[in-house]
């Protein structure tokens, strides 16, 4: 699992993927949105913030290893018209922010009440589960991410199966 800024789309805009089994689906997203109110409420531990802090700043290194993700940089630079030493103010707001400056910010910031969750998955195995998480109602989209998907249920598809 994991949170990354996409400040490159829109500030205050935060993304948290899964890879997890269709059977664990419903149950993930239970735990994701019991951390994010939890962190909210309570915000991190000593524990939790020197685990993060140490391992965000070890990994600093690698965010620009490759080409693409060097490219990726230079067009986030230049597209946000950000300084030339962005990622060293980064860096240095990284290693001098406190606890309780995280945990004001979450209290500040997350709203659960305006939150998006995107599922791909089997939404015949699925729609049920998600719809017990009372989160609203679902939207099944096409392909493309236009209108509405109509599924056809087991039996009903006009698939001609090519096995014996």
């Amino acid at each position: 699992m994991g949170l990354v800024p996409t400040t490159r789309i829109c500030p205050d805009y935060y993304t948290i993927s899964a890879g997890v089994k269709a059977e664990a689906t419903d149950s993930a997203i239970n735990e994701i949105l019991w951390m994010l109110k939890d962190f909210k409420e309570n915000g991190l531990t000593d524990e939790e913030f020197d685990f993060t802090k140490k391992a965000l700043l070890a990994s600093e290194a690698l965010d620009y290893e490759s080409l693409m993700q060097k490219a990726g940089y230079i067009s986030n630079i230049l597209n946000r018209e950000l300084p030339k030493d962005y990622a060293q103010q980064q860096s240095q707001i990284l290693k001098n922010i406190t606890k309780e400056e995280l945990n004001a910010l979450a209290k500040k910031n997350i709203d659960l009440s305006k939150m998006v969750v995107v599922v791909s998955g089997d939404m015949l195995l699925l729609k049920d589960r998600l719809s017990e998480l009372g989160l609203g109602k679902i939207q099944i989209l096409e392909k493309d991410g236009s209108g509405k998907f109509k599924y056809l249920k087991s039996g009903k598809t006009k698939h001609i199966k090519n096995w014996k």
